[in-house]
């Protein structure tokens, strides 16, 4: 029984008393009262009646008081207990109970106040969360999601509610991140793990698991970290492939070089018929070689991006004009007509060596693919988002399947003609690197038997910071 049931019955019993002990008082005083007649003991009885019911009055409204003041108390406890500050008192109660509800009301202006800096300090956390990069989510005991920010959100594609009171699995569509939560929660120890996503895009994630442990040390649910790692997983992956890629091109002119010197090295180099056809054979390993170290070194240049080059106004004309006098040896070797087409006034911004470089290699591998008698015509002009320069030949052009990749490392279409031509399969991806750089774009259009159109578009000014 509650406080205020304990003293409404102790009221109660005080009334009882109040009134049997006055009725038996009154009834004692009545026998031994020396009066003669009815009438008088008739009065003395009604004034003790009065007196008992005035007394009963008393009590009833006391008991009231009391029962307000004490449902005040007991509400601000309650609310109290709840975690709320609670309402204030209507009207301060008197004596102890004044006290007591003094002290409530203090107790109630502490709650409100921590209540306050905590919810303060939530948000803060709440705010620092959803500003993050990286994905949080965290689960219950159970595996079900209780809070996700917004990195996590985009990343699997879903909103907050969407994810909250899901399991993780099916909210991700990850079995691999499922199963390390799962683990967290069996085994209670930290996990770390790097998770591949299909859905809904292809991402590579580093994820670290953590226990979530209460004051007791008893777990109530685990945290996920997730970091974006998919740039760093290619960039890995890339830098693997070139070194493959550059140790098997640069062992094949090795070799050749290798294998024909030990034949000399043997006898040959006495051979007249046989002697100097090595030696070219050599020379021309050799000069392969040199090629592929000269693309090598240059790619690395222009991948350091921006911080290398130095863009000036230059006259767009003229850097064609160097470009094709690189190249026009080749084109005429092979029955190519070389053609030019710009705007003598107009110019493009942009890093003299390096444009030179992105030209060059566009015209000598037109040139290349393009068969005797075929033309290969280069193009400037200004447009509405830059200075486009285009080259166009009238080559044996690209198979739709090989357009997305023909702008990789050492990719080839045809690695039989290109081992003909000398290419080595860096001059695209050279050209790419520079349009970037400067932060241009570069596409190519190509119809097999028809011919391939590769455009570059270079910003027409400063970029802006």
């Amino acid at each position: 029984m509650n406080l205020l049931g304990i003293l409404r019955r102790r009221v109660i019993v005080g009334i009882l008393i109040i009134i049997a002990g006055s009725w038996l008082a009154a009834d004692a005083l009545l026998r031994s009262a020396n009066t003669e007649t009815g009438a008088e003991r008739t009065s003395l009885a009604i004034v003790m009646l009065a007196a008992m019911a005035l007394a009963a009055i008393i009590v009833i409204f006391a008991d009231r008081s009391l029962t307000l003041d004490l449902r005040q108390i007991t509400r601000s406890v309650e609310h109290l207990a709840e975690g709320e500050a609670g309402p204030g008192f209507v009207e301060r109660p008197s004596g102890a109970l004044g006290e007591l509800a003094d002290a409530v009301a203090g107790a109630g202006r502490q709650v409100r106040g921590e209540l306050s800096a905590a919810g303060d300090e939530g948000g803060r956390y709440a705010t620092i969360l959803q500003q993050m990069t990286d994905a949080v989510v965290a689960v219950d005991q159970r595996g079900r999601i209780r809070y996700c920010n917004q990195a996590f959100g985009r990343i699997f594609e879903l909103g907050t509610d969407e994810s909250v009171d899901r399991q993780v699995e099916g909210a991700t569509l990850s079995y691999r991140l499922g199963a390390i939560v799962s683990r967290v929660l069996q085994q209670g120890n930290v996990q770390h793990e790097r998770i591949q996503l299909a859905q809904p895009r292809e991402m590579v994630l580093d994820a670290v698991v953590s226990p979530l442990l209460d004051r007791e040390r008893q777990l109530t649910g685990a945290v996920a970290l997730l970091h974006d790692v998919t740039h760093v997983a290619e960039t890995a992956r890339i830098r693997q492939e070139f070194v493959a890629n550059a140790g098997h091109e640069l062992r094949t002119p090795a070799a050749a070089i290798k294998a024909l010197a030990e034949a000399l090295e043997s006898g040959a180099l006495n051979d007249p018929e046989h002697a100097p056809s090595f030696l070219r054979q050599i020379v021309d390993a050799a000069d392969r070689l040199a090629e592929i170290l000269d693309d090598m070194l240059t790619l690395s240049r222009v991948e350091r991006g921006a911080t290398l080059l130095e863009p000036e106004y230059l006259r767009a004309c003229q850097a064609l004009e160097d470009a094709a006098a690189q190249v026009r040896p080749t084109a005429e070797a092979g029955d190519v007509t070389l053609a030019l087409d710009c705007a003598p006034e107009e110019r493009v911004y942009a890093d003299a060596r390096s444009l030179r470089t992105l030209l060059v290699n566009l015209l000598d591998n037109a040139v290349k693919y393009t068969p005797p008698g075929g033309s290969v015509s280069a193009h400037g002009r200004s447009g509405d988002d830059g200075y486009e320069l285009s080259v166009q030949d009238t080559g044996i052009g690209i198979p739709k399947q090989h357009l997305d990749r023909i702008f990789e490392r050492f990719y080839r279409v045809d690695v039989a003609r290109d081992r003909v031509t000398g290419s080595t399969g860096l001059g695209l991806a050279i050209v790419k690197h520079i349009a970037e750089a400067h932060g241009g774009r570069v596409s190519v259009a190509s119809t097999p038997g028809e011919g391939s159109t590769f455009t570059v578009v270079l910003p027409s000014g400063p970029r802006k910071s």
